[in-house]
């Protein structure tokens, strides 16, 4: 099991409830909690900046990319939004969830995370 994975369902399960919420708050289909457990889809990847939204954990925490659950606040030099987010985010709406989870993995090797 990915990290991604084992940290969506954590939040799931510390959460009672709440996969039938992030479904319906996220937009896919219901049983899709059911399906990334059982190893039937992986289209958390897909969704992992609204899972990380709706849980309020940050990006990089749900990714593996950091064990910090916490969104950092902009300091006032970052004030404004990076201009590389939006591209980024379009980027993986666009990929299949494999493709998703390569990235992630390559981003986590890249930074030392393994």
């Amino acid at each position: 099991m990915d990290v991604m994975l084992q940290r969506v369902l954590e939040l799931v399960g510390e959460h009672h409830g709440s996969g039938q919420d992030l479904v319906r708050a996220i937009g896919c289909r219901k049983n899709a909690v059911t399906d990334w457990r059982a190893g039937r889809s992986k289209s958390y990847t897909k969704y992992a900046p609204q899972i990380a939204d709706y849980f309020g954990v940050s990006l990089d925490w749900l990714s593996g990319l950091t064990d910090d659950k916490q969104i950092k606040k902009a300091s006032s030099e970052d004030e404004a939004e990076d201009p590389m987010i939006p591209a980024i985010v379009e980027l993986l709406r666009s990929m299949s969830p494999d493709e998703v989870s390569s990235w992630f993995e390559v981003m986590r090797k890249s930074r030392g995370k393994k």
